[in-house]
């Protein structure tokens, strides 16, 4: 299929490679008339919302991927936190799609990508 990336192909370890979503959001960006935004823009977004929402250190650093700061944590924290990080993501996802509503939309531009 022309322009669809196979992001399972570019993926190192648990990490997407940088370029592979770098390359992504070229077609999106390109489509909505977006110039300027980079990939560590979204990471940037979800960091200061969490904060913001009052999201746990614990949920915040794994989502940043962040090492943990100290030896106990390191080797004997080893929780996944699937159940907060869940949640985390998904009240991230309701608050992106009210944000990209038209209703919510001061320019009224909001391109639906299906």
């Amino acid at each position: 299929m022309a322009g669809v990336i196979r992001i399972s192909e570019r993926v190192k370890g648990n990490h997407f490679v940088r370029q592979t979503v770098a390359r992504a959001m070229q077609p999106v960006c390109a489509r909505a008339d977006i110039t300027g935004l980079r990939a560590h823009d979204f990471r940037r977004s979800i960091n200061s919302w969490l904060h913001d929402e009052g999201g746990g250190y614990d949920v915040w650093s794994r989502l940043m991927a962040r090492s943990p700061p100290d030896i106990t944590s390191l080797v004997y924290d080893q929780s996944k936190l699937i159940v907060p990080l869940r949640e985390a993501l998904v009240r991230w996802e309701k608050h992106v799609l009210a944000c990209a509503s038209p209703s919510q939309s001061s320019s009224g531009k909001v391109l639906v990508l299906a």
